[in-house]
């Protein structure tokens, strides 16, 4: 039998604002650890409490991006598309894909991570995307996300 859900880590891998959002997180309560340990009291406070705003924000933003794919991919149809365009700049990208449901020519983007799939994506490429039932302008390539 297929997995056809996408895991967590392959989202925070190929997701842009997963990924950066999970960054943040983490860099904010490393410097927040590290300004304690240092300096107890002094720009540790203020840090705290920047972590705990920037924890929030990132954690709405990371629960959205992953309800979104993995319900897309749930209850999404499977349609056949061609990437349109893909660019990188440093370890993040841009790719957008054409495709036609329902009768109707759609097109949608990712912005994705540069990493082993991602690379290889190039204008003209045939994939297979998932694309939301009720909002078909939702879709994501496949192949990145399992």
């Amino acid at each position: 039998m297929e997995n056809n859900k996408p895991t967590l880590w392959r989202i925070f891998q190929t997701d842009y604002l997963t990924a950066v959002s999970g960054t943040f997180i983490l860099v904010m309560w490393g410097f927040y650890l590290f300004f304690n340990f240092v300096q107890p009291g002094g720009l540790a406070a203020p840090l705290f409490y920047a972590s705990i705003v920037v924890t929030v924000v990132g954690a709405i933003i990371v629960t959205w991006r992953i309800r979104l794919i993995r319900s897309t991919f749930e209850d999404g149809v499977e349609v056949e598309g061609a990437v349109v365009s893909v660019g990188f700049y440093r370890d993040r990208g841009h790719v957008a894909y054409a495709y036609e449901v329902n009768g109707e020519r759609c097109q949608s983007s990712n912005a994705i991570m540069k990493e082993r799939f991602t690379s290889q994506l190039k204008p003209g490429q045939k994939v297979t995307l998932i694309v939301s039932r009720d909002n078909p302008r939702n879709a994501f390539i496949k192949t990145m996300y399992l």
